[in-house]
């Protein structure tokens, strides 16, 4: 699998994860792309399960990052005993519509598994 370009010009900041112990990054939920990934950072306390919000980034399904600045308030919910999964899709050059959509619905399965 090849990774799809991101569009050139502009790439938004992304957001301080470093200070975050407990965490899994880039896990595939898919098998269509390496874009197919999620991250998923957990409570600094407690052993789950835990409740989850879901970060499903921005962009028109054309561009963006999960790892964009756009999650930071979100992680503001660990704070408060919520994991946070962070969602990356097939962004529109590389997979017609409903691709992105249905992406984002496959994810969350991938983030309860072990």
């Amino acid at each position: 699998m090849e990774e799809t370009k991101r569009p050139t010009g502009f790439m938004p900041p992304m957001a301080d994860i470093s200070s975050i112990a407990r965490k899994r990054l880039d896990l595939p939920y898919g098998t269509q792309s390496v874009n197919q990934r999620l991250d998923v950072f957990l409570p600094g306390v407690g052993e789950g399960p835990f409740p989850a919000l879901i970060y499903v980034h921005g962009g028109g399904f054309a561009m963006g990052d999960k790892r964009d600045d756009h999650l930071t308030p979100y992680l503001e919910a660990l704070e408060r005993g919520i994991a946070v999964v962070a969602v990356e899709y097939r962004l529109s050059g590389e997979a017609v519509f409903p691709a992105a959509v249905l992406d984002a619905r496959a994810a969350p399965s991938c983030a309860r598994r072990p």
